[in-house]
């Protein structure tokens, strides 16, 4: 229902520059023009004044924490790109969606760096180079922005990301030192020179030695020395002789294929202590190989032990018609001439069984005699290589038996030799 005071206007005579406060009339000769009224620009000017209040109030406070932040330490950090980016866009629209009027504001960041501050000491470097930039502080810095950007401090191996309205400062990763390693100076001490003279070595002397061990020799010397020094005893009885005098070490030996060694004597001998089994009391066999060189002195010897003209003592020799000689108690007993040579090794064998002397050349029977023996309490050295008087001839794998070796032992051991 209609208000009973209300004016009803009459569209006749209803002016609009008086009754609506929308609309302005200017008249003007020949023409005329409407301007908006107040009520139309109100909703522009409202926007308008709070963006420059919101301007005014960044830069103030821009202000004030700049103030504020005076004498701590500041870190720069630089951004690469354009010097100026679009940081927001205000769009206006009058009310009631008319496009008759529009605002538009533009906001530009035009600084191109962003200064973090902060009042916390830059950390102490211990064994790391000086940075060529400037020194970054560990701790977290923040700025304001309305823009995304990252960059780069100039602090060496440190990354500063700034996203959003943050600035994060990365310290650089720990840096370790190369280990060191020191290798210990060469010692050159040299050790002390030895005067020990080594071992005598023996050579393989194949089916030979072993003949001649499983007859059970009392003494067996090979004189397959490559010097001098020592003759070892292959029996086991531990009779080792010792070299004197003049003699050549290493020569070729008596045994076929170039086995085992021998010793060629001039004025020289091996030298046996004396023990019982020496003395050869009772049945014995002296067995050895020999070759002359040339023939030297009267009654050059092979083997001697003490005087030969007592019962304390025995003597093989030989003269110059190559016969081999076994004397004891001043009885000789000679084998056929030419038993010794100067063109080979011969094999030369002596036995005694209690009541003959047989001499065997090369395995064969070569003169005999029948002789009683005295016992033999001698105590005279043995020497191998010489008699009463020195020889030049080459002796090899001499040994002694406290038996008389039949003639088929004796013939094996020079088939074995020469096999």
């Amino acid at each position: 229902m209609n208000d009973p005071t209300e004016e009803v206007l009459d569209p006749a005579t209803h002016d609009p520059a008086i009754d609506d406060p929308a609309v302005t009339t200017e008249s003007a000769p020949g023409r005329s023009v409407v301007l908006p009224s107040l009520r139309t620009m109100a909703g522009p000017l409202v926007g308008v004044a709070l963006v420059s209040l919101g301007i005014g109030f960044l830069l103030a406070r821009n202000v004030g924490e700049q103030s504020s932040n005076a004498g701590l330490t500041s870190n720069t950090v630089t951004t690469p790109g354009p010097t100026a980016a679009t940081v927001a866009r205000l769009t206006t629209t009058p009310v009631g969606g008319s496009p008759s009027l529009q605002a538009t504001t533009t906001f530009v960041a035009t600084s191109s760096s962003v200064t973090s501050s902060t009042s916390a000491p830059a950390p102490a470097t211990t064994g790391r180079p000086a940075s060529t930039g400037a020194a970054t502080s560990p701790a977290t810095s923040t700025a304001d922005t309305a823009d995304t950007t990252s960059a780069t401090t100039a602090g060496a191996g440190t990354t500063v990301a700034v996203a959003g309205t943050t600035a994060v400062t990365t310290p650089p990763p720990a840096t370790t030192a190369a280990p060191v390693t020191t290798r210990p100076a060469p010692t050159t001490t040299s050790p002390a020179p030895t005067t020990t003279r080594p071992a005598p070595t023996t050579l393989p002397l194949g089916p030979y030695a072993a003949l001649v061990n499983s007859a059970r020799p009392v003494g067996y010397w090979h004189l397959d020395e490559p010097s001098g020094g020592t003759a070892r005893d292959a029996s086991g009885g531990g009779r080792t002789g010792v070299y004197a005098g003049g003699f050549f070490t290493d020569q070729a030996g008596a045994l076929a294929r170039g086995v085992g060694r021998a010793v060629r004597f001039e004025s020289g001998a091996v030298e046996v202590a004396d023990s019982p089994a020496l003395r050869l009391n009772g049945a014995f066999t002296i067995e050895l190989w020999a070759r002359m060189t040339s023939f030297q002195n009267t009654w050059p010897g092979l083997v001697v032990k003490g005087a030969a003209a007592s019962a304390d003592g025995y003597l093989v020799h030989y003269d110059a018609s190559g016969r081999v000689i076994l004397k004891r108690n001043d009885v000789e007993v000679a084998s056929a001439p030419g038993a010794l040579r100067t063109d080979r090794f011969t094999h030369l064998a002596v036995t005694y069984d209690g009541t003959t002397v047989r001499w065997y050349v090369d395995g064969a029977a070569s003169g005999s005699r029948s002789v009683s023996f005295p016992p033999n309490n001698g105590s005279a050295l043995l020497s191998i290589g010489k008699g009463d008087q020195y020889g030049d001839h080459t002796i090899d794998e001499v040994a002694f038996y406290d038996t008389a070796l039949p003639p088929s032992t004796l013939g094996a051991h020079v088939d074995a030799a020469r096999s």
